[in-house]
């Protein structure tokens, strides 16, 4: 059986796709625009094609996998690649109807995927030639057959049996400036007046998300705008990430509208689009300010980490001149997206423009200048902690050291991680979450964004064993859902001692490290190491400290009697802790045989007395 060496896929296009080789010319990189508020975003670069020059006319597309085909040899070969290229056009212009020259073809890398923009004949619409293409079933075999006879030398690029596979059709919008030369009304449907559904997609082809950023940003048309982009949130759920068809999976999802962004999921795409919705129903000539504040918040309800959405909200409080709901929306999103952030750093100029006194949050100040220490985070954990699970987490990523998804929630703060344990008893959730915020330690200590600075913590030595004491706390206290709901014991005693003796590595006072690290002896049962570690407790932190109280209940508690220790206060027992009483509680701390039998005894005369 011949090796298998990886699919080819080919694009036709009237350009390259981006990252994909084309038969002419050399890869283009992905161009990223940013989510900010404002600033036009960066167009992507178009690589002319071969063939006729674009006309405003949507495409249709049509995707295939020419299967057993090796790319690197293609690409390898100009001489090979040009004839393939060819070759492919010429089979899929005679099942479209079409001229060669009006077929494009760009070939790209896992065995050969092919995408082919396609302009159609005249007296038909893209979206008709795409339903024509969708039921002919001579493609691939029209294809397998052109390749097979005309394309000489093909043999030394193959591994196994020629075939073609995964035909997807779909159509694309026009041109961006055609459709942002067209006036407003003949963009649409005749007699259709719902925003929702009248983007004339079977004579404009369907929208795309980077025009309909130029459309608002640049052009201002947000009346247009709106129908637009009805039309390209209806792709997010069918092109993006959990559509899980092999074409979208193995293209990277490079149909994802927003994927030019850096977003290839349904919920990234969904918020993005949402936003923008918010934004041209405020900017319209009449605005819309209940539907801006309805997108904005079903796109922070997708999206909590979705900074533009966020500045923007706070951009509307502006316009509506309320200046309390504005503060708070500064806030939130300097804490969520920080000072530097370019929509913190649009929505800061538009407040300072508004007339309002921008308010002195200490998370939207970059400065070297000392400040006083902040409250502590005004971050809505609530979404965090009603969220199941899985949808914190990163798809198809299974570390918990990587896995929470900070782009889609914000970054993890250590506020958040404490009612997440303390509060909602979410063990399992705050373990990925904890690792989020320890990675903030030691690029935000010291410094106004410290994770633990609203504890009174600043150096990066005492935040990162704050949150290692956490990360103890959520092991031992570990407990997990089966398939069936029921609460299952899954607590992990092992992890719970590495990361406490962390804690105290890194900072030896960690008093919460030290009254964690006794109740663990105490729940594995360790008599002496228990001892032991209640003795450094009462001695490091005093009796007074909460962490010594909260232990000496807990010792109390449990069925063991708890040492005398005049640093552990009045509370602590005169009863000799397993045959260590107080003469040899001084002296070593092991107790010998002789000691055990006296503590049992003693221990059973306490324990008849009190009956």
């Amino acid at each position: 059986m011949l090796s298998y060496y990886g699919v080819v896929s080919i694009a036709v296009a009237l350009g390259a796709l981006p990252g994909a080789v084309a038969a002419t010319a050399a890869p283009t990189a992905t161009p990223t625009a940013s989510l900010a508020p404002t600033g036009a975003p960066t167009a992507a670069a178009v690589t002319a094609a071969p063939t006729a020059a674009p006309t405003a006319a949507p495409k249709s597309v049509l995707r295939l996998t020419v299967e057993n085909v090796d790319f690197a040899t293609l690409k390898a070969d100009a001489s090979l690649l040009a004839l393939f290229t060819s070759e492919v056009a010429k089979s899929i212009a005679f099942n479209a109807g079409v001229l060669q020259a009006a077929v494009t073809v760009t070939v790209s890398a896992a065995s050969v995927n092919i995408r082919a923009d396609i302009t159609p004949p005249a007296g038909k619409t893209a979206l008709q030639l795409k339903e024509s293409l969708a039921s002919d079933t001579t493609i691939a075999s029209n294809l397998v057959t052109t390749l097979g006879n005309n394309v000489a030398g093909l043999n030394a690029a193959l591994s196994g049996t020629l075939a073609v596979s995964g035909i997807v059709t779909s159509s694309v919008a026009a041109t961006c400036g055609a459709v942002l030369d067209a006036t407003t009304e003949s963009l649409l449907v005749a007699n259709d007046t719902d925003p929702e559904t009248n983007f004339d997609s079977d004579t404009w082809g369907h929208a795309d998300y980077k025009c309909a950023e130029d459309m608002l940003l640049q052009a201002k048309q947000y009346k247009k705008g709106i129908h637009y982009l009805w039309c390209v949130i209806g792709h997010c759920a069918t092109r993006c990430e959990s559509h899980a068809t092999a074409t979208h999976r193995s293209t990277g999802y490079n149909d994802c509208p927003t994927a030019q962004n850096g977003l290839t999921t349904v919920i990234g795409c969904q918020s993005a689009v949402k936003n923008m919705l918010g934004f041209a129903e405020r900017k319209q000539a009449t605005p819309n300010f209940v539907l801006a504040r309805k997108y904005y918040t079903e796109a922070l309800t997708l999206w909590p980490g979705n900074c533009g959405a966020l500045g923007y909200l706070a951009e509307l409080e502006l316009q509506l001149r309320d200046e309390t709901a504005a503060s708070a929306k500064l806030l939130n999103l300097c804490n969520i997206c920080g000072p530097t952030d370019a929509s913190t750093t649009t929505v800061l100029k538009t407040y300072a423009a508004s007339g309002f006194t921008v308010p002195s949050h200490a998370s939207c100040t970059v400065s070297a200048a000392p400040t006083p220490a902040p409250p502590v985070l005004n971050v809505d954990c609530k979404p965090l902690i009603d969220a199941p699970i899985e949808q914190l987490l990163k798809a198809g990523d299974h570390n918990h050291e990587t896995n929470f998804d900070s782009a889609r929630w914000g970054h993890a703060n250590y506020a958040c991680a404490e009612k997440m344990l303390m509060e909602a008893k979410q063990y399992e959730k705050a373990i990925p979450y904890l690792w989020c915020v320890v990675g903030h330690c030691s690029t935000r200590c010291p410094g106004d964004f410290c994770p633990t600075k609203p504890v009174g913590l600043v150096t990066a030595a005492t935040c990162e064993s704050a949150v290692w004491n956490l990360m103890g706390f959520a092991h031992r206290k570990l407990a997990t859902k089966d398939a069936l709901g029921m609460t299952k014991d899954t607590k992990n005693t092992t992890d719970a001692r590495k990361y406490y003796k962390k804690a105290l590595g890194l900072w030896p006072e960690n008093c919460g490290a030290l009254g964690y690290f006794v109740e663990l002896e105490l729940q594995l049962g360790n008599q002496d190491a228990a001892w032991q570690r209640m003795i450094k407790l009462c001695d490091t932190c005093g009796a007074d400290h909460r962490s010594t109280k909260v232990v000496v209940k807990t010792y109390k508690d449990s069925i063991f009697a708890l040492p005398w220790r005049a640093s552990c206060g009045d509370g602590s027992s005169t009863l000799p802790f397993l045959g260590v009483g107080p003469s040899s509680y001084a002296q070593q701390g092991s107790p010998g045989r002789a000691g055990v039998v006296a503590g049992i005894f003693a221990f059973l005369t306490f324990f008849l007395g009190r009956r």
